[in-house]
């Protein structure tokens, strides 16, 4: 069982999702804003729980930040797209992807928008790289 599983375990899920499957509208017709379907939800709340491992104090709720420019990345929507992350280590993919989960409070649509162009995709596949090179 690799380090990532409780995460890279959605990649099937998330490959046989439609665009239109990822967000739902909610029952209450009084509020129109779009939530994450179950599974997405699901996934999101898994990637926040195991990032926080990766923080170096309890306090430090924005590590993804400083790992992200450690890496030379810069946290705006379209550079997040563009990463190419055949490189990079776990804790900067999770450290994007916790970046792409935190703009979503400033921007509704954010995250519909990562599902939508692949960038889940992507950083999950490559955690999964990375448990399958750490596997003996």
């Amino acid at each position: 069982m690799g380090k990532y599983d409780a995460i890279t375990k959605y990649i099937p899920v998330i490959k046989a999702m439609k665009a239109d499957e990822y967000y739902v509208m909610p029952g209450d017709v009084n509020n129109n804003a779009l939530r994450p379907s179950p599974v997405l939800d699901e996934l999101i709340m898994a990637i926040i729980d195991f990032s926080n491992c990766m923080k170096e104090s309890k306090d430090d709720f924005l590590w993804y930040k400083r790992v992200l420019e450690e890496n030379g990345i810069d946290p705006k929507l379209s550079s997040l797209q563009e990463v190419d992350v055949s490189n990079l280590d776990a804790k900067c993919v999770l450290g994007m992807m916790n970046e792409a989960i935190s703009r979503e409070r400033f921007g509704e649509g954010t995250l519909l928008n990562y599902f939508t162009k692949g960038c889940f995709q992507r950083w999950l596949d490559r955690l999964e790289e990375i448990n399958s090179n750490d596997e003996p």
